[in-house]
């Protein structure tokens, strides 16, 4: 037994997985090397996810001649938002 109200070892996700990870946060545990490499990629994955469904909406607005100022505003402040969150990570542009 783990000691924590409902959880066998038996249970117990392996660290690189969505569970492992959230069991460290709930815990109040530092997140492991592995742990933090899975969150590092999910997040990739569904920022790279949202950043295509904005520029394919942006395109399809763009091509059918909807361009309002609001419109490209919002685009690039997403733009200048993951530049930002990509630079806080120490990753190249």
């Amino acid at each position: 037994m783990s000691g924590h109200k409902g959880t066998r070892r038996a249970d117990v996700r392996p660290c690189g997985t969505e569970a492992a990870y959230r069991r460290h946060l709930r815990r109040g545990e530092d997140v492991d090397l592995a742990c933090r490499q899975w969150r590092d990629r999910d997040w990739e994955d569904r920022s790279g996810a949202r950043s295509e469904v904005l520029r394919s909406r942006w395109a399809a607005l763009r091509d059918a001649g909807y361009a309002p100022a609001e419109v490209q505003r919002a685009y690039q402040s997403a733009a200048r938002t993951a530049a930002a969150l990509a630079a806080a990570r120490g990753e190249a542009p």
